[in-house]
């Protein structure tokens, strides 16, 4: 576990980086001249497309310091996310560039699934956990937990669901065939959710039950799994003499019990199902079938995986967390989907 892997100063040497500084600078320079050269080079002004972004980045550059004053960590979970998008996006214009689609339009459409998805994401977490993680006192310490989802908490369906309505308005204004739009950029969807199951390892989340295997792993104090285990009574006996300082049971363990590491099963799992995508979509015979797939297996190896996961718990009287219950409802419109799919005439639709 490594939530932490550095911070990064708001300045160097008395010269503001973040705020009123060196980076917003550079920022709004760097944007101004990319738009007039994409202004030159394109006769569609897709610049335009970018300036809600360019301004949302330098909105976040000039009001940082408020959130981070001690300056800006750089979260594990974080650089996990941004690899996995980064690796996606450029396997998707990799593929596209064979297809036919420009690299600009995969970049308009990758950023908007990437924010819708982490809005998503982020709001599917603060539902589910409102009660036991973001009950503070004041509106202040609320509104920054929330905010702060580089140190973990985004939930993979939320993030599915935001990015889906992302698509769908992108592929509706650009007049894109969605399901052969979808089939191209599935596989970057898992790619990015291998890279950030590792995040959730380096944060410490999403982690599994206790374990005897080989390669159980273990976590330190700070970290979830550990307190889960502390306040459940499985880290002391009914004896265990209170240390009068801290008013804490004594002689507490370093680091947790042996969990199943459910973080590296599920990113070998989204691994292995974006290499099977990507390898079966030069033989689809119909739009929408390499989602359709996506959207069969990853449902099944979630619902087997959350069983083994306890930081979910059953909702809705069914005795199964809701990624589980998301899990079934996801597997039966994909399975009407596929009656849809099977009963259509072979034919893949070009984007040229």
């Amino acid at each position: 576990m490594r939530s932490e892997l550095l911070r990064i100063p708001l300045e160097i040497s008395g010269v503001p980086l973040f705020g009123i500084g060196v980076l917003l600078a550079l920022w709004l320079l760097g944007g101004i001249a990319a738009m007039v050269v994409y202004a030159k080079k394109s006769a569609q002004h897709n610049w335009k497309e970018f300036v809600p972004g360019w301004i949302i980045g330098a909105l976040a550059i000039a009001i940082l310091p408020r959130f981070f004053p001690e300056g800006l960590p750089l979260r594990g979970y974080g650089l996990m996310v941004l690899c996995g998008s980064v690796s996606g996006i450029l396997m998707a214009i990799h593929r596209g560039k064979q297809m036919g689609i420009h690299a600009d339009t995969l970049l308009s459409l990758a950023f908007g699934m990437f924010i819708c998805g982490i809005l998503g994401a982020r709001l599917f977490y603060v539902i589910e956990y409102w009660d036991t993680r973001f009950q503070f006192g004041d509106w202040p310490s609320t509104l920054l937990a929330v905010v702060k989802f580089t140190e973990g908490g985004l939930v993979v369906y939320g993030a599915l669901i935001g990015a889906t309505l992302a698509f769908l308005v992108f592929t509706y204004r650009h007049k894109l065939p969605p399901l052969a739009l979808a089939d191209l950029i599935a596989p970057s969807l898992l790619v990015g959710l291998a890279f950030g199951r590792i995040g959730c390892l380096l944060n410490g989340c999403c982690y599994g039950g206790e374990s005897d295997l080989p390669w159980a792993v273990t976590f330190p104090r700070d970290s979830l799994p550990y307190m889960e285990q502390f306040e459940s009574g499985k880290l002391v006996g009914e004896n265990t003499p209170i240390d009068a300082a801290t008013g804490l049971p004594a002689n507490l363990p370093p680091r947790s019990l042996p969990v199943h590491p459910t973080q590296i099963y599920s990113s070998i799992d989204a691994a292995l199902l974006c290499w099977f995508l990507w390898s079966y979509y030069p033989f689809r015979r119909r739009d929408g079938e390499v989602t359709a797939l996506m959207l069969t297996i990853h449902p099944i190896s979630r619902f087997l995986l959350e069983m083994i996961r306890i930081d979910e718990s059953a909702v809705f009287g069914t005795g199964l967390s809701i990624s589980q219950n998301i899990s079934i409802l996801l597997l039966v419109a994909t399975a009407i989907g596929w009656v849809f799919l099977l009963r259509q005439t072979p034919r893949r639709a070009s984007f040229v």
